[in-house]
């Protein structure tokens, strides 16, 4: 079971510190990223009034997981 909760930007620290490899920030994010992923490039991304962003949250193990 999952729940969604507000990406904030308290949240960006350990979205940044989860992508370990340019790789991961690909798939991830797509090419709108470049690695090393920024606080910039995140309050770009969610600059756009047209993104909704959020966590995701497995509730069985607490293991988080983004969607910008």
């Amino acid at each position: 079971m999952i729940r969604l909760e507000n990406f904030e930007k308290k949240d960006y620290s350990e979205l940044i510190d989860s992508v370990k490899n340019a790789k991961a920030l690909m798939q991830f994010g797509g090419p709108e990223f470049t690695f090393p992923l920024t606080e910039s490039q995140i309050d770009k991304t969610l600059s756009d009034e047209n993104r909704v962003a959020f966590r995701v949250v497995n509730i069985s193990n607490g293991e988080h997981y983004w969607t910008l």
